[in-house]
């Protein structure tokens, strides 16, 4: 019996295959092996798991083998089944998967109008960013590409900088001019863009409580710049003047009016002449120290 197990001991010995080596122990090359063996695998990175291409059978692991052959990288301790997986382009827990259920994952959001402010009720997960995403989640309106946090307020009835207010603090808002007397003309402006009420977008009214009073309003027969033009404005240009003659001086005017008098109180005509509008007058010149003509019934 004895000359038989050493024979066999060594065919066994030889028959294993490459990178495998026996540690079964014995006494001498006649002893039987008094132990089961089994394979161990090399772990060279000590994360528990060992490299299934270097094993050994033997009776106990030897120094730096562990039972399992699972690693699928024996020269990097993190990469080992149950290894927990991040964002590297590595299969780490060594399913045969990248990157899946990665711990490092980052959240980005759909930029669909391409502004580079992303929708905050769209977030993708992902190591790498989507098409069309970006990191910010900003945007108040992800349809509309001049619609962002960045984009300048205009007078439009939108939200435009996604302040959650709208047409506010718009750069140059129009002007609006407080038109009291309805003519389409004002005066003072406020800067916005709503027009209020009571207010004009046309400036330069010279009489804001009288609406014959505007710029380019006909001139009329009331003695009143009704134009606001005070450069070419003179009673000459009243519509309907009637003109007489009288001579020249200095004269306190009185008169029973029944249409509009140009003329003031006290009147110096120029060459000798008095101009009045249409309607009936009644007129009495007195000339200052002493003397007087009247005129009656100037229509």
């Amino acid at each position: 019996m004895r000359n038989f197990i050493i024979p066999c001991l060594i065919a066994v010995t030889g028959c294993l295959p490459a990178g495998r080596r026996d540690f079964g122990e014995y006494t001498d090359e006649t002893q039987e092996v008094d132990c089961e063996t089994s394979a161990w695998y090399a772990d060279a990175d000590k994360d528990g798991f060992g490299n299934a291409n270097e094993l050994v059978d033997a009776c106990d692991a030897p120094s730096g083998y562990v039972s399992n052959g699972d690693d699928c990288d024996d020269g990097d301790k993190g990469r080992h089944p149950g290894a927990l997986e991040t964002c590297n382009n590595i299969d780490d827990n060594c399913n045969g998967k990248e990157d899946e259920n990665a711990t490092d994952v980052a959240t980005w959001y759909a930029d669909l109008d391409g502004d580079g402010f992303g929708d905050p009720d769209s977030p993708i997960s992902g190591c790498d960013v989507p098409g069309n995403a970006n990191f910010d989640n900003t945007d108040c309106d992800d349809s509309n590409g001049a619609i962002n946090p960045a984009a300048p307020e205009v007078c439009n009835g939108e939200d435009d900088d996604c302040s959650g207010t709208s047409d506010d603090n718009v750069a140059n808002p129009p002007s609006w001019y407080h038109d009291a007397d309805g003519d389409g003309y004002g005066s003072t402006a406020v800067a916005q863009c709503t027009q209020p009420s009571g207010y004009a977008a046309l400036p330069g009214d010279c009489d804001n409580y009288d609406s014959s009073i505007y710029p380019g309003a006909p001139e009329l027969c009331d003695g009143q710049n009704n134009d606001c033009d005070l450069l070419s404005w003179s009673s000459a240009l009243e519509a309907g003047l009637a003109t007489i003659m009288v001579p020249s001086g200095k004269y306190d005017i009185t008169s029973d009016v029944t249409g509009t008098s140009s003329t003031p109180v006290q009147y110096q005509p120029p060459e000798g002449t008095l101009t009045f509008c249409d309607g009936t007058f009644h007129v009495s010149l007195e000339l200052l120290g002493g003397g007087s003509w009247t005129i009656d019934s100037i229509n």
